[in-house]
């Protein structure tokens, strides 16, 4: 059973339960709200950063990709975005 828990600091913990191997376990993910004006530029995108291609289309340097934000929850009017 799946679980929500709304922190004093407003933040959400997000606990599940899986069986695996026949024994269960339990995960808990922290999650931060935004609002939808403050969130972050990475959001909705799984790389976030621009490719830099040769005359080619050959990618020259992929440095400047950084891992976008593909998963996050909508609860009660806020965006939750995982914390890492």
């Amino acid at each position: 059973m799946n679980s929500i828990k709304l922190l004093k600091n407003g933040d959400l913990f997000l606990t599940s339960h899986i069986s695996f191997a026949g024994e269960d376990l339990m995960i808990g993910n922290h999650y931060r709200p935004y609002l939808v004006s403050d969130l972050p530029n990475n959001f909705g995108c799984i790389e976030y950063g621009i490719r830099h291609y040769s005359n080619e289309n050959e990618l020259m340097n992929a440095g400047d990709l950084t891992e976008g934000i593909s998963q996050w929850i909508n609860h009660k009017g806020l965006t939750y975005v995982i914390r890492r």
